[in-house]
């Protein structure tokens, strides 16, 4: 079950997927081949996520720390103010590099991503984002949903007829979108982690 922190960002966050679904239609009634198509929602899903996830990542932290203030402990200045010494809001940030690419290549991405899953495991988007949090990497956004994207690049995918095509890319943002809460909700884990340690202090 979602937080209500996570709960408040859902319209947000389904108001940036119906924009990328909506570019994505744009784009497969295009005429002309599957592979400059894919090349198309392959840049424009990646820069997209890039940019978009600090703003809701931002928004997520705000209500997290919000919260966490009108706690009564927390009321007293002394508490609040050990709080505000944790920068728990530098800490999550600086794991990531929230900026766009110019040119991105695709196989080289999906490569630098099967080397981060190499600590999970999985290449799933949503665990390999969380490994930044507790080490000391620093994840690339645009890099590891670029990687991710490369499914879409491969030429069982580019082969497809028009129809098949358009349900493969839906289908596989859609499961990025899954893997997008997954990270939040490990981001609020995280920080609630710190907040409980801290609290064992006061």
């Amino acid at each position: 079950m979602q937080s209500a922190n996570l709960k408040s960002l859902e319209n947000a966050i389904n108001e940036l997927f119906v924009k990328i679904d909506k570019r994505i239609d744009e784009i497969c009634s295009l005429p002309g081949n599957n592979c400059d198509k894919a090349e198309s929602i392959c840049d424009y899903v990646t820069n997209t996520l890039a940019a978009e996830s600090k703003s809701l990542l931002s928004t997520l932290y705000s209500k997290m720390s919000d919260a966490t203030l009108s706690e009564p402990l927390f009321s007293d200045v002394s508490n609040a103010n050990k709080f505000y010494s944790l920068d728990l809001r530098s800490l999550i940030y600086e794991k990531y590099i929230f900026s766009v690419e110019d040119k991105i290549d695709y196989k080289l991405a999906n490569e630098r991503l099967i080397a981060l899953s190499s600590a999970t495991g999985t290449i799933a988007l949503g665990a390999v984002l969380t490994t930044a949090l507790s080490s000391p990497i620093v994840i690339p956004i645009a890099i590891v949903v670029a990687g991710a994207l490369y499914f879409l690049m491969t030429d069982t995918i580019k082969k497809q007829n028009k129809e098949a095509f358009s349900k493969s890319v839906r289908a596989y943002v859609d499961s990025l979108k899954e893997q997008f809460i997954i990270w939040l909700e490990n981001i609020e884990k995280y920080y609630n982690e710190k907040v409980e340690e801290l609290k064992k202090t006061l």
